[in-house]
């Protein structure tokens, strides 16, 4: 499926647009493939870690934390665990991060392609409607979201989840009660994201908005650099691109605000179940080695929570810069070469204008009954007052 042929769908559906977006990864699925199983090596050798606490510590440490002696094969064996899980973890992290972002990053690149390929299609019509610093920030500026979002998303929806279901599982296999109060909270945890997650989207959108408003006052600035200072118009200009500036500055502030405020508040909510973690601890009169394991299987419990809460708020981003560029990929193409039109293979004797008429919009016409024979091997020379047709 090549971008140009993706079906356009309505703003507004979210997991339409996503939809849509991830569908452009969909050559490159061997390498996504492999990502999700260097995503399982990973959640694989965090479950093993906790294992490796519950079991070996025992082996070194007695039940209350003393000193216990053991012969030393048992000793190099619960050693060794911990640097083997740690290279095997590491190993299906880098691999895992690596081909997600080239997905990723391929995936901008065809987008990118796509979205100039349509470009060179389009009418005079759509270049006279818009503004070109909005079109050079639609083909530059929102790939640039969308890859971040659609590789950090990808990576974690891959990774993250695998993570998740084996702390989980580690968990119950360490205490099912304490677990089962554990996972209580993460509901909890939801209520930050739905809320931040609304206002991520339309502050995103505004914000792309706005840095293509500033890109079409700086395109215009520079082009028309001799007009703006023969006028003298160099404070307004200035004021313009101020102005905009900070609103732009605005927006991004907002996004930040709402980007920031999920973490701490996941934190504190995950602080309010490792006190009582604690306390029940106390109260059941767990082992040393069930503490310290569970207290690591929350901890690594506590990474993909967090990352995962993070995906609504870059997937709201990365849909409000796909719209945009989808936007522009499926504007349709007014000017189409003719059913059945013929090749002209002679060779050329004139160039000729039979009762020419044309328009760039509704408005009048900027040629009107235009009657002209040039001769192959002539040179014409046109002039007249400024905005009377030349060019066209």
């Amino acid at each position: 499926m090549s971008v140009a042929q993706a079906r356009a769908v309505s703003p507004g559906n979210n997991f339409e647009v996503y939809r849509r977006l991830l569908l452009h990864a969909r050559p490159y699925a061997w390498r996504l493939t492999f990502g999700v199983l260097f995503g399982v090596v990973f959640a694989a050798a965090n479950g093993a870690f906790i294992w490796a606490i519950k079991n070996g510590l025992p082996l070194i440490f007695g039940e209350n934390g003393t000193m216990k002696q053991v012969d030393s094969l048992h000793l190099w064996l619960a050693v060794a665990a911990f640097p083997v899980l740690t290279l095997v973890r590491g190993l299906g992290d880098f691999g895992s991060k690596y081909l997600i972002k080239w997905v990723g990053n391929r995936v901008i690149m065809d987008l990118r392609n796509a979205m100039f390929r349509h470009l060179l299609d389009l009418s005079i019509l759509f270049y006279s409607e818009r503004r070109t610093g909005e079109l050079i920030s639609r083909v530059t500026n929102d790939p640039l979201l969308v890859e971040q979002s659609v590789s950090t998303v990808l990576g974690d929806i891959v990774k993250e989840p695998l993570t998740l279901l084996a702390m989980v599982g580690a968990a119950f296999y360490l205490d099912p009660k304490l677990a089962l109060f554990s996972l209580v909270l993460f509901p909890v945890c939801l209520l930050p994201i739905v809320i931040f997650g609304k206002k991520m989207r339309k502050n995103s959108r505004d914000a792309q908005e706005k840095i293509a408003d500033l890109m079409s006052i700086l395109q215009e600035t520079i082009t028309g650099a001799r007009i703006v200072k023969a006028y003298g118009m160099e404070p307004v200009e200035e004021a313009r691109f101020t102005e905009q500036n900070r609103t732009f500055f605005g927006k991004v502030l907002r996004m930040a605000r709402a980007r920031a405020s999920v973490e701490p508040i996941i934190v504190f909510i995950s602080g309010i179940g490792i006190a009582a973690v604690l306390l029940y601890s106390r109260q059941q009169g767990l082992s040393f080695s069930q503490i310290i394991a569970f207290a690591a299987a929350l901890v690594l419990m506590y990474e993909p929570v967090k990352k995962l809460s993070g995906i609504h708020l870059q997937i709201q981003q990365s849909v409000a810069a796909a719209e945009r560029i989808f936007e522009l990929i499926d504007a349709p193409v007014t000017v189409v070469e003719k059913p059945g039109a013929r090749t002209f293979d002679g060779v050329p004797q004139a160039v000729e204008f039979d009762h020419v008429h044309f328009a760039y919009g509704p408005e009048s016409p900027v040629l009107n009954d235009i009657c002209l024979t040039v001769p192959a091997g002539m040179r014409l020379a046109i002039v007249g007052n400024s905005g009377s047709g030349k060019t066209t």
